[in-house]
């Protein structure tokens, strides 16, 4: 990561403390929204990219939910017929997880 040098010469206490906290503020980690898209483009987010926005935590997002959905796409399902399924092995999903877990 490149590193930016930044001067200037204080006239005033008052001008030293405005330039330190902008400063400060540019040092923290996150994301300045200065257009006002942001929730706009949250929005398209979520549409296209359902739980993609956020941290992923769990492996089923990673391998087993896209595993089912591949599994389910080679029976050429309608939309409604695939969302139904999807969410049913979902579940029976869960289940059986629950029981490796218990076992365990």
């Amino acid at each position: 990561m490149n590193t930016i040098e930044i001067g200037w010469i204080d006239y005033s206490t008052d001008h030293r403390k405005k330039v330190l906290s902008v400063l400060h503020a540019l040092s923290e980690p996150g994301a300045v929204d200065e257009l006002g898209i942001g929730m706009i483009r949250d929005g398209f987010a979520d549409i296209l990219f359902p739980g993609t926005s956020t941290l992923q935590t769990r492996a089923k997002y990673f391998f087993i939910v896209p595993y089912i959905l591949m599994e389910l796409e080679k029976e050429n399902l309608s939309a409604v017929k695939l969302q139904e399924k999807l969410e049913r092995t979902e579940v029976e999903l869960i289940e059986i997880l629950k029981k490796i877990i218990n076992v365990v």
